[in-house]
């Protein structure tokens, strides 16, 4: 009697373990995502190698939200370079929406939809919004004496076609499309052989290793050569005086009246993350953003922050992509 006594409560206290395993179990899996986010770390996709302007950006704002405990998780910046930035985006088409992948990038989804380089379109994509924007410049090392200012750049194209080369990173990319624009305002349009890189990175290797004669470059991947004396700014492409360089001709001093591009830098996103989890996310890139930690490291790189909304940062895309379309037409067939 005994024996069975003992074996009944041992069944019993069996029966009951398992029961509080599963309400256990059922508790943990019925745990709100979205309450919960981020309980893991999140990873930033970026579409070149490290040592560009948007790799840098990306890990600085991930070196501020952990300093800053703006999270509780790390952010991690992952390089995927290759295939014309196509990798990139598509490791981020098909990442699960769950909030823990997101893409930096720029304006270059434009320029190479433009010119059917990229197959998907910038707003395949949710578009969370901007963080930074980069007027366009081209440069040249300091101790090249072939030519003090653009002006006497210009002449010396004129006076030597086809002899200078221009690095930008990647075919068909905004540096690229700031070329042909430079190019075209001073009628000098495939006089200089055009040298694209993989990226920003392999871009300023190879100039300020002598082995292109000029770049054309955002303010984010020159403005530390500046400061240190290797290159300097022979033209801004844009109208506006650039407040950083003040005494940098601009396309209007060459007497064009062409509106320079602007390299839009923001956060991208597979379709499906719930509305509260982007939300979480960006507020904490704002915060970020707000530090001066932060501003420091934008003045350096003579940008402008651009924290915009995601349908403010749409618009700027739509806008580029309708001005850029006519621009391609007409420098595509040079």
């Amino acid at each position: 009697m005994k024996k069975k006594s003992a074996k009944r409560l041992c069944t019993i206290f069996l029966a009951m373990s398992m029961l509080l395993a599963s309400v256990l179990a059922t508790g943990c899996s019925s745990k709100d995502p979205v309450e919960a986010y981020p309980d893991q770390d999140i990873r930033i996709i970026v579409a070149f190698n490290p040592g560009g302007q948007t790799d840098l950006i990306s890990r600085k704002l991930a070196e501020i939200i952990e300093k800053e405990d703006i999270l509780p998780v790390s952010i991690v910046t992952v390089n995927m370079a290759g295939g014309n930035t196509a990798d990139a985006i598509n490791a981020t088409l098909q990442a699960d929406p769950d909030g823990y992948t997101f893409f930096m990038h720029h304006s270059n989804l434009v320029t190479n939809y433009i010119m059917g380089n990229l197959e998907t379109k910038y707003d395949e994509m949710d578009m969370l919004g901007g963080i930074m924007d980069q007027p366009f410049g081209i440069v040249k090392r300091s101790d090249d004496d072939r030519f003090a200012d653009v002006f006497e750049l210009v002449e010396y194209i004129k006076a030597h076609p086809g002899e200078l080369t221009c690095g930008f990173p990647g075919y068909a990319s905004p540096g690229h499309f700031a070329l042909l624009q430079f190019l075209a305002a001073n009628g000098i349009s495939g006089m200089v052989q055009e040298v694209p890189y993989a990226g920003g990175a392999e871009a300023i290797e190879a100039h300020l290793g002598g082995h292109t004669d000029l770049r054309a470059t955002n303010m984010g991947d020159s403005a530390r050569y500046v400061a240190s004396g290797d290159i300097e700014f022979l033209c801004m492409i844009s109208q506006d005086v650039n407040p950083d360089y003040p005494d940098v001709p601009t396309l209007k001093d060459l007497g064009s009246d062409m509106e320079g591009l602007v390299l839009h830098t923001g956060l991208f996103a597979p379709k499906g993350i719930p509305e509260e989890i982007k939300t979480k996310f960006m507020d904490a890139i704002h915060k970020a953003m707000e530090t001066e930690e932060f501003a420091q490291f934008t003045a350096e790189m003579c940008n402008t922050m651009a924290p915009t909304d995601a349908e403010t940062f749409k618009a700027l895309y739509d806008n580029d992509l309708a001005t850029l379309e006519e621009l391609a037409k007409t420098l595509t067939q040079q």
